[in-house]
């Protein structure tokens, strides 16, 4: 099986670019035919991938989420049943942590010549801004609110590592952070439609059960369950935010009563006044006033490790 590796040599602070050379080698010692393709900008892993998907049997991303959400892209646009591999070389790798890779390089290797193609879910985003509607996919998760602000506020600490990165940012950006009001419609259409209205601190919606480096905002999120786990997080007095972050760390902030866990297949949030979003750690827009997400069951074929215990 010929790899095709989108590599992302500013991932990880860098850290990806230094590593080049041993993933490289890594792959000739163990025999495994590749061809590598180096991102010279960013949003053009997803052009890559098509490129790769037309030449390989799987598509890599090797960098951190970004990387991950970009190739990700380019295959369900059009990457036929070439299945999406991952290797963690970025700040956060929520995603590689849900699929179960290893963080070490080496034990990633192994780990992902021993995986097997299985389906997942992934989801798709409408947001509707000033500028006009913007359509993606995502296969993590997706911020709206004080969420995306503590995201966009993370890039601007990118040597700070993983988490931390995150941690900085939310001490920012929590104290100057004005919570819209909101309305947010889950199943809508259903029998089982619920609708909640109120300001919103954030609304975190994941495929999988982490993002921001580690915070654990969707903790029983399943790569392959046909649904999206949503956390709303209401407004609340500052005093009561900042235990919510060390909980969020652990997947223990669904007992504040300001928090509620759910599960759903579809889901609109509507705002007062625009709010940003992110999508898969990635800030899409600063500008949103209605975003709709839903899941799509099934629709990505993925490498996943194969451990004794699965």
């Amino acid at each position: 099986m010929t790899l095709g590796i989108i590599f992302n040599p500013t991932a990880g602070r860098g850290r990806a670019g230094r590593q080049r050379a041993r993933l490289e080698d890594g792959l000739r010692r163990r025999g495994v035919p590749f061809r590598l393709w180096e991102t010279p900008a960013p949003a053009t892993g997803a052009g890559l991938a098509l490129r790769a998907a037309a030449q390989c049997d799987a598509v890599i991303a090797a960098g951190g989420d970004g990387t991950v959400h970009e190739v990700s892209a380019g295959l369900l646009e059009g990457g036929g049943d070439r299945p999406l591999g991952v290797l963690p070389l970025g700040t956060g790798n929520d995603f590689a942590r849900a699929v179960g890779m290893p963080p070490a390089l080496e034990e990633a290797l192994d780990a992902l010549l021993a995986a097997r193609p299985v389906c997942i879910d992934h989801g798709r985003l409408e947001a509707d801004t000033p500028h006009g509607r913007l359509t993606r996919t995502f296969v993590n998760g997706v911020g709206i609110g004080l969420d995306a602000e503590v995201a966009a506020r993370a890039m601007q600490h990118k040597r700070l590592p993983g988490v931390l990165s995150y941690l900085v940012a939310a001490l920012r950006a929590v104290p100057r952070w004005q919570a819209p009001a909101a309305e947010v419609t889950l199943e809508p259409g259903e029998a089982d439609e619920q609708r909640w209205s109120g300001p919103l601190l954030l609304l975190a919606v994941g495929n999988g059960p982490s993002a921001g480096g580690g915070f654990r905002l969707t903790p029983a999120a399943c790569l392959a369950d046909g649904r999206l786990d949503v956390c709303r997080v209401q407004a609340m007095p500052l005093r009561r935010v900042w235990p919510l972050i060390p909980a969020a760390l652990r997947g223990q902030h669904g007992r504040a009563p300001e928090v509620a866990l759910e599960r759903v297949r579809e889901l609109h949030i509507r705002t007062m006044r625009p709010v940003p979003v992110h999508l898969d750690g990635e800030l899409l827009t600063r500008a949103a006033h209605t975003v709709r997400l839903h899941v799509q069951p099934g629709g990505l074929r993925l490498l996943r490790p194969c451990y004794d215990s699965k």
